[in-house]
């Protein structure tokens, strides 16, 4: 008899907690890119938003692995992925805000690529940090 090999099965509960990590990372990013444009003028407030979206999509991949502890079986990657959808959603929102407001998009595509891929990296790195913590293999 041959072993039928699960694809892709997500518990609910596993994707409510998947969810809460990147929603989490993703309303910190706009909270603290709307602190930051209360306190500096809103040109410069977009040179801090890469440190933002890193230290938010660090937060997202270790809350994913807190969560969820031994709940996905290639946790690095699922981290990363956590901090680089945290980042999507968060890019999304403060885009769509600041085109209403100055008509204009705060992050354009080249700039946007470059955030996506530290808030992976940095997704990757909260990871690590969880699987050395919480001693996951």
């Amino acid at each position: 008899m041959a072993k039928t090999r699960r694809v892709l099965t997500l518990q609910p509960d596993l994707a409510k907690k998947s969810a809460y990590s990147v929603l989490a990372g993703a309303l910190g990013t706009v909270i603290l890119a709307g602190f930051t444009a209360s306190l500096v003028p809103m040109v410069r407030a977009g040179r801090y938003l890469p440190w933002i979206i890193g230290f938010n999509a660090m937060l997202s991949g270790y809350m994913l692995l807190e969560k969820t502890r031994r709940g996905f079986r290639h946790k690095r990657l699922c981290a990363a992925g956590a901090g680089f959808s945290a980042a999507v959603l968060a890019c999304g929102i403060l885009n769509a805000v600041f085109l209403s407001a100055t008509g204009m998009l705060l992050t354009p595509p080249a700039a946007l690529f470059q955030l996506l891929s530290v808030a992976a990296g940095c997704g990757l790195l909260g990871g690590l940090l969880a699987v050395q913590y919480f001693d996951l293999k």
